[in-house]
């Protein structure tokens, strides 16, 4: 499958795997599998009660999926991890500004990346197939962790069209919630990929540069929906298919 093709899907399904429910077991202990399957519920509920025809209409839905993200998503967690070794020199008012910022980045990556594909069809927007894989966790010192692994599909039915990506889900349990701090899409870390970028951009400017950076990029993806959709791409290692079309 080529770049563009896994993107397509990929914008797709992790608009609609960023927002987990948290569900409590009988013994009340959180358990990230549930999670995780009650968030895809969720928000595919929302899909089919919202059908998305047109970039208005993504934008009429960004609400109800901000509802979602805010109390749920570990973005601090997030935002921290992506720092790296950066985090301690942050101080709390930059770390003030580039939370929300990193949020916004994401969100706008997530919907922009999909209008040009309502732009240009006739058709509601896709709504995937999730299969839930498994799951495993681990501890390290007091701390727990999960990995979550699903498949999805779209157009699972029809094999020329059918399009597949992998995407596991990374949590950390934080008092009594679990929350994901990162997603794997087709073996990339989103963490790892903005810990890089980040990393460049501070390293060359500063703190300070990174916030001017956030605000830019967030200005330029709201403008040329298109760019959202060569960040996604470009997160994406190359495919058998188009090494061998570039040999």
């Amino acid at each position: 499958m080529s770049k563009k093709a896994t993107a397509i899907i990929l914008t797709v399904v992790f608009l609609f795997s960023f927002f987990p429910t948290v569900v409590l077991a009988e013994n009340n202990e959180p358990e990230p599998q549930k999670i995780i399957e009650e968030g895809i519920r969720e928000v595919l509920q929302l899909l089919e009660d919202s059908p998305v025809y047109t970039p208005e209409d993504l934008h009429r839905l960004r609400p109800k999926i901000q509802d979602v993200i805010e109390p749920l998503f570990g973005f601090e967690e997030i935002t921290l991890r992506t720092l790296g070794r950066h985090a301690r020199a942050a101080s709390e008012k930059q770390l003030e500004k580039i939370v929300p910022l990193y949020r916004e980045l994401l969100e706008n990556i997530i919907l922009n990346s999909l209008t040009p594909i309502v732009e240009h069809s006739n058709e509601p927007l896709p709504i995937p197939e999730v299969e839930i894989t498994g799951s495993e966790s681990r501890e390290s010192g007091a701390v727990q962790y999960a990995r979550v692994f699903s498949t999805a599909r779209i157009n699972p039915q029809n094999d020329e069209k059918r399009m597949e990506v992998k995407l596991n889900y990374r949590l950390v349990k934080r008092e009594e919630n679990w929350i994901v701090y990162d997603l794997e899409i087709e073996g990339v870390s989103m963490v790892g990929n903005y810990r890089s970028q980040f990393d460049d951009i501070i390293t060359r400017q500063s703190l300070d540069g990174l916030i001017s950076t956030l605000e830019e990029r967030i200005r330029q993806f709201e403008e040329d929906p298109q760019k959202a959709r060569e960040e996604v791409e470009d997160w994406l290692p190359d495919t058998d298919e188009e090494q061998n079309d570039q040999q």
